[in-house]
């Protein structure tokens, strides 16, 4: 007969909880930083607005967008920094406990033009159609 003890004497269940949390956590992570990744690759920059205005957040019913495009915004901007800085600016929402604890997270761009760029470019679209290999990764780690 094979068997093997689910709960160990070598480690107690509360710690076991406590580990379980902690890999539930990083792998959610893992996830949402790979989604962001694709968001700041793949983001259309012009002026770099929208670029620059990704948020990971908790879901709310009373999201509107609000960040408009400056009149006089230099057009054709370098594409890196204006995706950089979107990148770094939803690593530092993922990264707290307000996100990771959260059943509910939304991924979002806070310009009133998002909207548009969403239809033509399918920003994301694609991340939401690379999750499955995010998930993947993570539980392979």
């Amino acid at each position: 007969m094979v068997q093997y003890r689910a709960i160990s004497k070598t480690l107690p269940l509360n710690e076991m909880m406590r580990l379980y949390e902690m890999n539930v956590k990083e792998s959610k992570k893992a996830i949402l930083t790979s989604m962001a990744e694709v968001i700041a690759q793949t983001s259309p920059v012009d002026t770099g607005t929208y670029a620059r205005n990704h948020t990971v957040t908790i879901r709310s019913g009373s999201f509107s967008p609000s960040v408009q495009k400056p009149d006089n915004a230099p057009r054709k901007v370098p594409a890196g920094p204006p995706r950089s800085d979107g990148l770094q600016k939803m690593l530092s929402e993922i990264s707290t406990d307000r996100v990771l604890d959260s059943e509910n997270i939304v991924f979002r761009n806070e310009t009133i033009h998002a909207v548009y760029v969403e239809r033509e470019d399918k920003v994301y679209a694609r991340a939401r159609n690379e999750v499955n290999n995010a998930i993947k990764d993570a539980v392979r780690k």
